[in-house]
């Protein structure tokens, strides 16, 4: 129900000229996405590789350089996570997926651990480092990947 309230609300802004057509496209097929990645089917990351692309190109129109960079990172890991659901299980079948014993969560913590000391001038439309896009609770090694990777990109204005 969620999903359809988002497409039809993204469409109605595109219609009424609020979003442009890709921004619409870009929230329409996360919204699918997620819907398919609670489903468990398989489908959720051809399509989450188009909207993380559409998004990338709409935060690179819009000067948001801090946002655009990380969509590569997650485009690869999206290809990576495909490879992983299709031939990740045991000699190389497709992945099952189960419940996992639930872990206590890191918690939320800053994009930059050193206060954006590390953020270089550019001509970014924003000036304030990224959000973090995603609670770090899965696991310890992904919230430091998560962090060296924001630490890399950011500062470098891709």
């Amino acid at each position: 129900m969620l999903t359809v309230a988002v497409s039809l609300v993204a469409t109605v802004m595109a219609l009424l000229k609020l979003a442009t057509w890709l921004e619409a496209a870009s929230f329409i097929t996360g919204a699918i996405c997620v819907w398919l990645t609670v489903k468990q089917n398989i489908w959720n990351f051809p399509l989450g590789l188009v909207n993380v692309a559409t998004f990338g190109v709409v935060f690179y129109r819009s000067r948001l350089f801090a946002d655009a960079g990380p969509q590569v990172v997650y485009f690869a890991l999206g290809i990576i996570g495909w490879f992983l659901w299709l031939c990740g299980g045991e000699n190389r079948t497709q992945l099952k997926v189960r419940n996992g014993k639930t872990r206590p969560q890191a918690g939320r913590r800053p994009s930059h651990s050193n206060g954006g000391a590390g953020m270089m001038s550019t001509d970014s439309a924003t000036e304030r480092p990224p959000s973090i896009t995603f609670a770090l609770r899965s696991s310890i090694p992904t919230a430091f990947f998560y962090i060296l990777v924001t630490e890399l990109i950011t500062p470098l204005g891709v």
